[in-house]
């Protein structure tokens, strides 16, 4: 399988995920990510989650690179003053000794690289001194709560901040779930081989992946979460209702869905008709078993059951959301949202799957 999750277990054996429910359910929610975006590419992907010794929430190997998260699970706006992280006026706290997020995973990447270093060294046969100068390895904070506010501004200060005091072995980014996926394929080395290699990147064989699962990051597959990976089938249904015709429903297969009017940007296009609703409008993010839904700062808004939405909200069955009014109408769509088939368009033969591919 390219992309496999690991866990260390406690002394009885039993696997040791997060602590709390809302880690658990943002780690698996990323590894679904990794798994819809890369389980079909032949390359290697091995994440380690909840790392006790050395501590770490979240670690990707790949055959290209290595990359150390720190995952942060709080709502607010994003703002920095001096060293220390807020979310709106709430300290966002690091690890002891630490006065940020950014300075907590670089110290826990700082140790995984030395430690690596003669692991590494063996299987490219490289000397270790001209290793340790020139192997980089990624870091990143990653904000895994839907109600999150980061501005691109603050987001970019952070970053230009870290390149000022990081090493050159080091690089860091802030990130959303969304664009986890896209940072652990980024992930590289930077080591070349020499001249008679044609200056060819150094890389991984899986085997040497493995051997570092067992003998370093001392992690056993995550089975319990294999159920949950993405298989294809969808997790829940959008049924579109409309006047004196058969509803038309759109399974939710992948873990954002964009909804709007512009075919080219939504993979769940709403007919022309429906004037109300932008050309994005909104957009649906699975979280592990949770659906979580975006206003896209649409003209005329988005209502969950009559309420209008001006933050992120987790959807539950069988709720009606509404694009631009209160009530559907002509103008405005109506989008039923459930986890499982409707009852009446199971029993409807003329009910047929809208694919969300667009």
């Amino acid at each position: 399988m390219p992309v496999k999750a690991y866990i260390t277990r406690d002394p009885s054996g039993a696997p040791w995920p997060p602590v709390h429910e809302h880690e658990a359910t943002a780690v698996i929610g990323l590894i679904q990510r990794l798994y819809e975006a890369l389980n079909h590419e032949p390359a290697f992907y091995a994440v380690f989650a909840n790392l006790q010794a050395p501590s770490a929430d979240l670690v990707v190997l790949t055959e290209m690179g290595l990359g150390v998260a720190e995952l942060k699970h709080y709502v607010g706006r994003l703002n920095v003053q001096g060293d220390e992280w807020y979310a709106g006026t709430r300290l966002i706290r690091a690890g002891t000794g630490h006065n940020n997020p950014r300075a907590q995973v670089q110290a826990y990447a700082n140790r995984i690289r030395r430690d690596l270093i003669s692991h590494l060294a063996n299987f490219w046969s490289v000397d270790t001194d001209a290793l340790t100068a020139r192997l980089k390895i990624q870091t990143a904070v990653c904000f895994t709560n839907q109600q999150m506010q980061i501005a691109p501004h603050v987001k970019d200060a952070i970053e230009r901040e870290a390149s000022n005091v990081g090493r050159r072995w080091s690089t860091f980014q802030v990130l959303t779930p969304g664009a986890f996926t896209t940072w652990v394929g980024a992930l590289r080395f930077s080591v070349e081989q020499g001249r008679t290699a044609d200056f060819a990147p150094y890389r991984l064989k899986p085997q040497a992946i493995e051997a570092l699962t067992r003998v370093y990051f001392k992690g056993d597959e995550w089975s319990e979460i294999r159920n949950m990976m993405p298989s294809g089938a969808p997790y829940a249904y959008l049924a579109l209702r409309q006047p004196s015709q058969p509803p038309l429903l759109f399974p939710l297969r992948t873990s954002d869905v964009t909804i709007g009017r512009d075919g080219e940007k939504c993979a769940l296009m709403i007919p022309e008709a429906f004037k109300r609703t932008s050309r994005e409008h909104l957009r649906l993010s699975r979280v592990a078993e949770q659906v979580w839904l975006h206003d896209l700062g649409s003209s005329h808004g988005t209502f969950v059951d009559g309420i209008r939405i001006a933050e992120a909200t987790r959807l539950k069955a069988d709720q009606h959301i509404t694009l631009g009014g209160t009530e559907a109408g002509d103008k405005v769509c109506e989008l039923v949202f459930t986890c499982q088939l409707p009852p009446d368009l199971q029993i409807d033969p003329t009910a047929r799957e809208t694919s969300t591919d667009g």
